[in-house]
């Protein structure tokens, strides 16, 4: 963890627990919103849910 004057800047080297879940959050959006086109309007409801968790 480097600081420059006081600030905290986030290394980007590695993946993150916040940045794996924003990955994974948005893979299951992705195939709820295909899954919802596609197949049955019901998966909209993942896609709620996601939201609201």
């Amino acid at each position: 963890m480097s600081s420059r004057r006081g600030i905290y800047i986030v290394p980007t080297h590695r993946w993150y627990i916040e940045r794996s879940v924003w990955l994974i959050a948005g893979v299951v959006l992705l195939a709820a919103t295909g899954l919802a086109a596609l197949h049955h309007a019901l998966w909209v409801l993942a896609v709620v849910a996601t939201g609201v968790v």
